[in-house]
């Protein structure tokens, strides 16, 4: 009897401690590789991991793929706006920097829910990398930005909207993407806390601008040039109140 009891007892800490090394194997399974260890996206979303070879780069970790479906292909030069990183598919993938205004080869593009363009698939240096839309531009104008001869003092007058109370908007990055830090404007008086503009873009969209000790990009396109004073040749605001 007793060793049937010491038989039995062996068994179950046999069988205890191959459930636990089990349970310990699928938690160390189960990490989040979406962001990377300073927190930037690297992998657009709704990706699948595959273990094929990219760019021969590949470490052994595996890339990262996206359905074929959730991709339009495309051929066309693409800037990024500001000095960045475009990434291999995977987080433990290569993590490049690219230069503003350099020319990059985009083969496919992914879009939100509006139509507008989320990420982009880059061929670069023979391999595959992805970038985020927020900061690429079509435009190689609207990346490049020359110092004014002399710098423009802007007023932003006032103005209201039921729909939009902000026409104006300060951006982090000369970018309309939505994830881009925007920090609206209703009106400025130029005695106290001017906008003082310092570069202006080729395309004569943007303006690097300085505000309350920051820098920021200011756009002049229709939207915003009724509520702008100080821009050469616009007189759209003059006739509005405030």
């Amino acid at each position: 009897m007793k060793k049937t009891l010491a038989l039995f007892l062996a068994l179950m800490t046999i069988l205890s401690f191959a459930l636990m090394t089990c349970n310990n194997n699928n938690n160390s399974n189960n990490t989040d590789n979406t962001e990377d260890d300073d927190g930037d996206l690297v992998v657009p979303p709704n990706s699948q991991t595959d273990n094929s070879t990219s760019g021969g780069d590949n470490s052994g970790s595996g890339t990262t793929s996206v359905p074929v479906e959730e991709w339009e292909t495309i051929s066309y030069t693409v800037y990024p706006i500001v000095d960045m990183n475009i990434r291999k598919g995977s987080t433990t993938g290569t993590k490049t920097p690219v230069s503003q205004s350099e020319a990059l080869n985009a083969v496919a593009v992914k879009k939100d829910k509006n139509g507008d363009p989320d990420w982009y698939k880059l061929s670069y240096n023979g391999g595959e990398y992805y970038a985020d839309a927020a900061y690429i531009s079509t435009n190689i104008g609207d990346t490049k930005f020359s110092d004014l001869a002399e710098a423009l003092t802007i007023t932003v007058r006032s103005h209201t909207s039921d729909e939009d109370p902000y026409q104006v908007n300060l951006r982090d990055y000369p970018s309309f993407d939505s994830e881009v830090h925007v920090t609206p404007v209703k009106k400025v008086n130029t005695d106290v806390n001017p906008i003082k503009a310092l570069k202006q873009s080729e395309s004569g969209t943007w303006y690097y601008v300085e505000y309350n000790g920051a820098k920021y990009y200011l756009a002049v396109t229709s939207a915003t040039k009724p509520y702008l004073d100080g821009i050469p040749g616009n007189n759209s605001g003059s006739d509005l109140p405030g």
